[in-house]
């Protein structure tokens, strides 16, 4: 566990459980061979291959994560989100910014006011939603449901089970 009132946090690989926390700093780590818990009240967050879950946050900055082999929560209010491979299920938010998600293995859900929604592939339910952007969803295998305000939805669906998608501007 490592906390800062100030500063930045940056760390290499490490091993185990990883809980990093700073008041107005930006977390930049290594590889987590564990789950992680990271959070930031004003700064970027950058980080390798997670192993665990993966839950991120930070109020004023960008969200880059290499990949997580479980479950991602992933929240910033004034920034955009890129995501690699997702092994389980993701959810991600952002008050100001894009959301890019490569694959997702689990369910989906993507929030954004003011940017663009991009996903790769998913293999479970989606739930895209912006006010102000475009989505674009390519191999979707389950069902989606998106809604934009004020862009377009472009999606390329596979479909299997018994999930209706649902697509509105």
């Amino acid at each position: 566990e490592v906390q800062t009132s100030g500063g930045n946090i940056s760390t290499g690989s490490i091993e185990g459980k990883a809980e990093l926390q700073t008041s107005g700093g930006d977390i930049v780590t290594g590889d987590i061979r564990g789950d992680l818990s990271l959070n930031t009240s004003g700064g970027n967050i950058h980080v390798g291959v997670v192993t665990g879950i993966a839950d991120v946050s930070t109020l004023g900055g960008d969200i880059i994560i290499d990949r997580v082999d479980k479950s991602l929560a992933a929240a910033t209010s004034g920034g955009n989100v890129r995501i690699g491979d997702v092994g389980d299920d993701a959810s991600i938010t952002t008050s100001g910014g894009d959301i890019v998600l490569d694959h997702v293995r689990g369910n989906a859900s993507m929030s954004t006011a003011g940017g663009n929604i991009i996903l790769t592939s998913a293999r479970g339910v989606v739930r895209a939603s912006t006010a102000g952007g475009d989505i674009r969803a390519d191999s979707i295998m389950g069902w989606i449901v998106a809604k934009t305000a004020a862009g377009n939805i472009d999606v390329m669906l596979i479909p299997s089970g018994a999930g209706k998608s649902k697509l509105s501007t």
